[in-house]
C-alpha cells in the first residue's frame, strides 16, 4: 500500500497513517532531511485526535543546529527513543516535549541506499512508553519500504518537475524568440520566469560594466509585466553599494537570501523587510563569457527554499534572456542604424540638392542639428579664409571676400584643434556641454568644419559620429560644387579682362533698379563713360598696355562709386557705364534733399506733424524709401561722374618700358529716371545721347541728358 502511489503527498500520509496505526501511538511525523542545509521539513503528519496547531506544522522547517536529538538519528543513521522523564534528555528536546504535551517519542532514519532522506518520529502524549525491541524492529523494517516509497515518489516529483521544467523553457523560448522589440522581450523574460517558478516578482537588471552600475530593465510584480510607468524601472544601483549582486556579477554563481538568515547581508536585509520579501533568489545571465545582467526571484509569502533544480531553470531562463536580449538590442542598434542612415541620405540629399553657396552651409546646419537630436542643440559652419583663420561662414558671405570679417576671428577649440589636424570627427564632454567638431575635407586638406554644441549629459556614440561625418563629406563635395557655380556664374555675368560686370548683366541688374526706383519713387541715375582716343593710344603703345588701361580704369571706378550699392560694368569695348541707384542727377538737386532729409529728422525729434510732399520721398528720405532700397547718396549723379573724369585725368597709365607716364581721358554722359526716361532703355539712350555731347564738345568733359 505504501509504494502504490507515485504522489508524494499522498505518499507520505498514508506512511504516516500506517506505521502510526500499527504500532499504536498517539501520532507519526515524518520529515524530509536536506543535507546540503542541514534542515528538517515536516512533510506530513498522522495524529489521533489532530488539532489545527498540528495541521499548521506540516511544512515547518528545522533547524538541526538546534535540535541535538536528531543528531545520532540523522548523522549516524542510529534509533533513538526519549521519554518526558528522562533525567538525562537534552534541555531544549524537554521543552519542546512539554510544550506539544509528548511523553515518549520514537525516531528511526529514513534510508534510501547510503543516504539518509528523513526520519520517522513516533510520538506517545498518553502515557510514558517504553517501545519493546520487536516494536522498534518493527519501524526499522517499516522504514525500508517507506523510504523507498519517498524514494520513489521523489525521483518521479523530480521527473514531473524536470518535465514541467524542460515545458516552460520550450514556453519561454518560443515566446520570447517571439519578439525582436527589447521592451517587449523583457516583459516576457520577466512574466515567463515568474510563471515557471511561481514568484510574485521578478526583476530583470542589465550589468553596465564600464559604470560598474545595474540598471533594472525590466519587472514582473502582482501578476502583471511592469511597463514603461513603473515606478522604479529604470533605476541605476551602484554595485560597490550593494554586495550581494557583486557577489553574483563577479562569481556567477546564484545567491538566495531569506530575512531571517544571520548570513544574509544587512543592507539587504532592511530592503527585504522595506518591501515585505520574505526569500530572494538573484540568477545572473552571461553572454559567452561576458555578464550582462541578473534576474531575481522574490517569494514574500514565506521563507522559501528555492531547489536546484528551481536554481537550474533560473539559469536557463538567463541564458535564453541574455541570447533574447542581445538579439533584441542588435535589432533595435540595426533598426536605429537604418533610420540614422535614411536620415543622412536625407540630409546628404539636402545639402547637395542646392548650388548656392549660403543655400549649402544653412542646410548644413539645419541637418547637423537634427540628426543630433535637434532640441537644445546649436551648429556652427566655420570656412578657412584666404589668411588661414576660420570664420563663421555668414561673416564670409557678408564681406562678399574669402579674407574678411577680423572680428569674428575665433581660434578652434580644443574639438576642433584636433579634428582639423587628424580630419576626423571629434568630441570633447564636459559638464556644460558635449563640443562636436567634423572637418570638411576636400582632397585631403580641411576646407572649414563643423562644430556642433550639445547639451550635457549626453556622449555620441561612433556610430552617430560616422553618420555626422558622412554628411560633412557630403556637404564638402557640394560645398566645392557651389564655390564651382557661383565661380562659373560669377564668370557668365563679369567681363573677363576688366572683372566688372558685363554688358548683359549690366542691363538685368538696370532693370531691377529702375523697378525699384518706380515702386519706391527714389531716383536713379546712370553714368555712361568712354575713354578718349583710345584707338591712338592702342596705336601708341599696343594693345597690352590698352588692356592695362582698362584695367586700371576699372578700379578707378570700383573704387569711386558706393561698395555693393553702386554697379560699374564694362559696356564694350572702351565704353563703360556706372548704375546710381537713389541717386539724383544735379548737384543742386542732391542739396536740397539732404535739406529736406535734415528737416524730417527735425520733425521727427520734435514728434511734430510734419508733411512732406512728393519731392522729398522721391529724393529717398521719406518713408516709402525704406526697407529694400539703397541709401541715397550723398554725392548726385554729376558730382561722381566729375571725381571719375578728374582721377582718370591725372593718373598716370603705364606706357612704353613699364613707365607710367602715358595720359588718358575719358567723357561722361549722365541721365536720370524718372527726369529723363521711363524705362531702363530710355535711361541707356539719354545717357548715352548725353556722352555723345560730351564728346562733341571737346571730350574730357561730364554732360547731362537735357
Amino acid at each position: 500500500m505504501i509504494t502504490s502511489s507515485l504522489v508524494l503527498d499522498d505518499v507520505l500520509a498514508r506512511v504516516a497513517q500506517g506505521i502510526g496505526e500499527a504500532l499504536d501511538v498517539w501520532e507519526c511525523d515524518l520529515y524530509e532531511y536536506s543535507a546540503a542545509q542541514d534542515t528538517l521539513t515536516a512533510k506530513a503528519a498522522w495524529v489521533l485526535e489532530p488539532t489545527e496547531e498540528d495541521e499548521e506544522w506540516v511544512g515547518t522547517v528545522v533547524d538541526l543546529a538546534g535540535r541535538p536529538s536528531y543528531h545520532p538519528v540523522l548523522y549516524e543513521g542510529r534509533l533513538t527513543e526519549d521519554s518526558l522523564d528522562d533525567p538525562d534528555l537534552d534541555a531544549a528536546d524537554r521543552a519542546l516535549m512539554e510544550h506539544w504535551g509528548e511523553l515518549s517519542t520514537l525516531s528511526v532514519p529514513l534510508r534510501f541506499g547510503d543516504e539518509i532522506i528523513g526520519c520517522l518520529v513516533l510520538i506517545e502524549k498518553r502515557s510514558v512508553r517504553r517501545f519493546s525491541d520487536e516494536e522498534k524492529e518493527l519501524l526499522r523494517e517499516l522504514a525500508v519500504p517507506a523510504a523507498i516509497a519517498i524514494h520513489n515518489a521523489r525521483m518521479f516529483l523530480w521527473q514531473q518537475e524536470q518535465t514541467r521544467f524542460l515545458a516552460s523553457l520550450l514556453d519561454s523560448s518560443k515566446a520570447i524568440t517571439s519578439t525582436v522589440v527589447l521592451e517587449d522581450v523583457l516583459r516576457m523574460v520577466a512574466a515567463k520566469a515568474a510563471e515557471a517558478l511561481s514568484a510574485q516578482e521578478v526583476s530583470i537588471y542589465e550589468y553596465d560594466e564600464t559604470r560598474g552600475v545595474i540598471k533594472r530593465v525590466g519587472g514582473y510584480q502582482d501578476g502583471r509585466p511592469e511597463g514603461d510607468t513603473s515606478s522604479n524601472l529604470g533605476s541605476e544601483f551602484v554595485l560597490d553599494e550593494w554586495p550581494t549582486n557583486r557577489r553574483v556579477i563577479e562569481t556567477g554563481e546564484p545567491v538566495q537570501e531569506t530575512v531571517g538568515d544571520p548570513a544574509t547581508d544587512p543592507a539587504a536585509r532592511a530592503v527585504m523587510q522595506a518591501h515585505g520579501q520574505e526569500s530572494t533568489l538573484t540568477v545572473p545571465f552571461f553572454l559567452g563569457s561576458r555578464p550582462v545582467g541578473m534576474i531575481e526571484l522574490v517569494e514574500s509569502a514565506y521563507e522559501r527554499r528555492f531547489t536546484e533544480a528551481e536554481i537550474e531553470l533560473a539559469r536557463s531562463l538567463g541564458e535564453q534572456a541574455a541570447v533574447a536580449i542581445a538579439n533584441a538590442k542588435l535589432f533595435q542598434r540595426e533598426e536605429l542604424r537604418n533610420r540614422r542612415l535614411v536620415d543622412v541620405l536625407d540630409a546628404s540629399r539636402s545639402v547637395a540638392a542646392s548650388l548656392k553657396l549660403q543655400t549649402v552651409l544653412e542646410r548644413l546646419s539645419a541637418e547637423v542639428a537634427d540628426l543630433l537630436g535637434g532640441e537644445g542643440v546649436t551648429v556652427e559652419v566655420r570656412l578657412r579664409g584666404e589668411d588661414g583663420h576660420y570664420f563663421p561662414f555668414a561673416v564670409l558671405l557678408d564681406d562678399g571676400s574669402e579674407g574678411g570679417g577680423e572680428g569674428a576671428v575665433a581660434p578652434p577649440g580644443p574639438a576642433a584643434e584636433r579634428a582639423l589636424a587628424t580630419l576626423t570627427a571629434v568630441q570633447t564632454c564636459g559638464d556644460e556641454a558635449t563640443r562636436l567638431a567634423v572637418p570638411l575635407v576636400l582632397g585631403g586638406a580641411a576646407e572649414g568644419y563643423i562644430e556642433a554644441v550639445i547639451p550635457p549629459g549626453r556622449e555620441l556614440g561612433h556610430d552617430e559620429l560616422e553618420l555626422v561625418q558622412i554628411v560633412a563629406n557630403q556637404a564638402a563635395v557640394a560645398l566645392q560644387n557651389a564655390r564651382l557655380y557661383d565661380r562659373i556664374e560669377q564668370q557668365a555675368i563679369t567681363d573677363g579682362l576688366t572683372g566688372l560686370y558685363n554688358h548683359r548683366h549690366f542691363y538685368k541688374r538696370l532693370e531691377e533698379e529702375v523697378a525699384t526706383a518706380k515702386r519706391y519713387g527714389v531716383p536713379l541715375s546712370l553714368l555712361m563713360l568712354d575713354l578718349d582716343d583710345f584707338k591712338h593710344f592702342n596705336d601708341t603703345y599696343g594693345h597690352p598696355a590698352g588692356d592695362r588701361v582698362l584695367c586700371e580704369v576699372a578700379d578707378i571706378l570700383r573704387h569711386q562709386v558706393r561698395s555693393l550699392v553702386d554697379l560699374p560694368a564694362r559696356y564694350g569695348g572702351e565704353e563703360f557705364a556706372v548704375i546710381l541707384p537713389n541717386t539724383p542727377m544735379c548737384g543742386a538737386q542732391a542739396a536740397a534733399n539732404r535739406l529736406r532729409r535734415h528737416l524730417v529728422e527735425v520733425c521727427d525729434a520734435a514728434s511734430t506733424a510734419c508733411e512732406i510732399g512728393e519731392d522729398a520721398s522721391a529724393s529717398g528720405g521719406g518713408p516709402a524709401a525704406r526697407g529694400g532700397v539703397a541709401p541715397p547718396s550723398e554725392d548726385a549723379a554729376d558730382v561722381v561722374g566729375e571725381r571719375i573724369r578728374k582721377t582718370i585725368a591725372t593718373a598716370r597709365f603705364e606706357g612704353r618700358d613699364g613707365q607710367h607716364h602715358a595720359h588718358m581721358t575719358v567723357s561722361i554722359g549722365i541721365a536720370s529716371f524718372p527726369d529723363h526716361c521711363r524705362d531702363a532703355e530710355g535711361l541707356v539712350d539719354c545717357a548715352d545721347k548725353a556722352l555723345y555731347l560730351a564728346k562733341r564738345m571737346g571730350k574730357n568733359r561730364v554732360e547731362t541728358y537735357s
